[in-house]
């Protein structure tokens, strides 16, 4: 229906991102993951929005990549510049 607001649940979340149950609980502990929409005065009916989810996915693969991938000296990932052994 046009106009309407798609938001996602925790298990939507869980699924798009791959997350484990505890770690996604210990990122938004944290701090390190986006800040959910209250859609109730219930403090557990909570949602996300997909773009946050999307480019939080995108930022976190980017780094992945960067700091974990001993095989790439760029930080662009369309680079794979292979480290010579």
């Amino acid at each position: 229906m046009p106009g309407e607001i798609l938001l996602l649940d925790t298990r939507a979340v869980l699924l798009r991102t791959g997350l484990p149950r505890r770690t996604f609980f210990h990122l938004r502990e944290r701090g390190e993951f986006p800040k959910p929409l209250h859609w109730s005065t219930n403090k557990f009916h909570v949602a996300w929005r997909p773009e946050d989810i999307e480019r939080w996915c995108r930022d976190r693969d980017s780094d992945i990549t960067r700091t974990l991938n001993p095989f790439m000296r760029s930080k662009s990932a369309t680079d794979l510049t292979p480290v010579p052994l």
